[in-house]
């Protein structure tokens, strides 16, 4: 196979995770793609490529581009500090909003319920009963493909500001940790 001398494009979509900590106040926001690689998840915890694909705050490395095909939610199993998410956390991120926000433009604004997961069923488990209990939670059905799709898909240029914000937020019982994705493809210069 011959090596590529241009830009190459790939499937590649950018993601990012933060948590939503006990002591947010109601109505909080959570700000996606603002804190990069190497930066604090929590204190004392550093984001690793497990958290999110932008080694730059809130842009792109030089030279990349995105074109933007798609938005999933996700919830981590369990949260950077050992906390299992509970139904009660998660219909808190459900009821607030979701912006993405490129360069000054907004250019989808929806309830976080209408953005699917996309992936495999959350394991989780009763505060109510034992806490051996566990259950199966799903947003949406989990499938890959099963994403909130851009009829119009929106291209991400090179040192274009990134914004992705859930806002509105109910108050949480533990900690719970919230990827965004968006799908997509990526271009680059050649490494």
């Amino acid at each position: 196979m011959k090596a590529p001398t241009g830009p190459i494009t790939l499937t590649q979509p950018l993601y990012d995770r933060l948590q939503q900590p006990i002591a947010a106040a109601a109505g909080s926001v959570l700000n996606f793609f603002q804190v990069p690689f190497g930066n604090p998840l929590i204190a004392g915890v550093n984001k690793t490529f497990r958290d999110t694909n932008l080694v730059q705050a809130g842009r792109l490395e030089e030279g990349n581009s995105h074109h933007i095909t798609g938005v999933s939610l996700h919830y981590a199993d369990i949260a950077q500090g050992g906390a299992r998410p509970l139904a009660l956390d998660i219909r808190a991120v459900h009821a607030g909003c979701f912006r993405l926000v490129i360069g000054q433009v907004e250019y989808l604004k929806v309830p976080v319920s209408m953005i699917p997961c996309g992936g495999a069923d959350l394991a989780g488990f009763s505060n109510i009963a034992p806490a051996a209990t566990e259950w199966q939670l799903g947003h949406g059905i989990a499938a890959a493909g099963n994403v909130f799709g851009l009829e119009l898909p929106l291209d991400l240029d090179p040192n274009e500001s990134l914004l992705c914000q859930i806002t509105d937020i109910g108050i949480v019982a533990a900690p719970i940790d919230v990827y965004i994705v968006l799908w997509g493809q990526l271009t680059r210069p050649v490494r």
